[in-house]
């Protein structure tokens, strides 16, 4: 291995049936597949279950049709969401920047460490980022998308690296199924006949994009040929509070499980690290004996400072909730932090006011939906023949 490409995707396939073969490894060797209690639908299979035609998204009751000895578990995101925070932040500490994509996928950004380690030692690193029985795969390549394949070509805690300009003949032969766009897409390419990478890469730019749009049709023709998508986002841990009670006695009625949220949120307001702050938003999540669980998250109107606030605010929230069994543990989580301040409002609120009010309703929409969705109309060009031309949207990022 003479030297790495640009970025690295660490796969870890079906991460859900990885992490119960883990945990159970009498499953081992058998068609599974995971789904949850108040959704019969599957969310994950492992290989031998997708080899006789069970695929995620199908009802639990038709994948049992197709494939009568499917074991199906019950699902666990808490256990899931917790495997995969381990790993990414086992990741952040060995590369600069990395980005998780999907379920049991992270991009790494391997430009940075070019003569700071070997190539060996940095792919022995990122693979020890996940536990051995999970069966990382990583690949290496310049762009996103053809080290996604390669990844999940490689074996169990294998590499395989595509060198600079081998991308469109490593990627020819593999199916349109890989491509990271709607389902109704890729059966609209396969009616086509269009079935692998190649036979989408080989036809014209132009056709692709009359077919699919301009939007649909440059990504999809970009990616078949291996090329664009090559920078892997900066990595910016969310800041949060947490804290988690673990339950001696199982609790199966609302009214207990809000006072023992109570409990919860009465000894996280009174921890040092949220002493002088206020919060936007909060996840609540509870695990059952059976290890399932749920999640519940609530956006505040108002950045909240109080425990009486925060409890009554998640109280609203559980209401009339159905518990996903008998609660053994509550994780409460406190995120978009800020410093806390007095709201002391005016009878007349002044541009400045208006303005800080203005800003602050952005915030929360950008902590509610990951980003901010209102944009700001600027003159580029005023005096252009066509009014369209004339103003621009810019993204508004308070």
């Amino acid at each position: 291995m003479e030297g790495l490409g640009a970025v690295g995707c660490l796969v870890i396939p079906s991460l859900p049936i990885a992490c119960e073969i883990t945990d159970r490894p009498e499953l081992r060797g058998r068609s599974l597949a995971v789904a949850y209690s108040d959704d019969p639908v599957i969310w994950s299979v492992s290989s031998l279950a997708r080899a006789r035609g069970v695929r995620p998204g199908q009802q639990v009751r038709h994948a049992l049709a197709i494939c009568p000895e499917l074991d199906i578990v019950e699902g666990r995101p808490a256990r899931y969401a917790s495997v995969a925070a381990t790993i990414v932040r086992n990741l952040h500490r060995v590369v600069y920047g990395l980005e998780p994509t999907e379920e049991g996928v992270v991009h790494v950004d391997l430009t940075g460490l070019a003569g700071e380690i070997s190539p060996q030692s940095l792919v022995a690193a990122v693979l020890a980022c996940a536990p051995p029985s999970l069966q990382p795969r990583l690949g290496i390549a310049q762009q996103r998308f053809t080290a996604l394949v390669a990844a999940h070509q490689a074996q169990p805690r294998r590499v395989i690296t595509v060198t600079v300009g081998d991308e469109r003949a490593f990627l020819a032969p593999h199916p349109v199924d890989l491509l990271p766009v709607p389902a109704e897409t890729i059966q609209r390419l396969r009616t086509l006949g269009l079935t692998t990478l190649g036979s989408v890469g080989g036809l014209p730019r132009a056709a692709v994009v009359a077919e699919f749009g301009k939007n649909d049709g440059t990504a999809i023709w970009t990616l078949a040929n291996g090329e664009g998508d090559g920078a892997v986002a900066p990595y910016r841990p969310a800041e949060l509070i947490a804290e988690t009670l673990q339950l001696e006695a199982s609790i199966v009625t609302l009214d207990h499980l809000m006072a023992a949220i109570e409990h919860v949120v009465n000894r996280l307001c009174g921890s040092p690290q949220f002493s002088t702050r206020a919060a936007r938003q909060a996840r609540l999540t509870l695990v059952t004996d059976r290890g399932g669980s749920k999640e519940r998250i609530v956006t505040f109107h108002e950045p909240v400072s109080n425990a009486h606030t925060l409890w009554r605010l998640l109280g609203s929230a559980l209401g009339g909730m159905q518990l996903p069994g008998a609660v053994t543990e509550i994780r409460l989580e406190i995120m978009g932090l800020m410093a806390a301040q007095g709201w002391q409002r005016s009878l007349s609120v002044d541009q400045g006011g208006r303005h800080e009010f203005l800003e602050e309703g952005l915030r929360k929409l950008r902590t509610q939906y990951g980003h901010c969705p209102v944009s700001r109309i600027v003159a580029v060009d005023p005096d252009h023949r066509l009014p369209e031309n004339r103003w621009a949207l810019i993204d508004r990022n308070p």
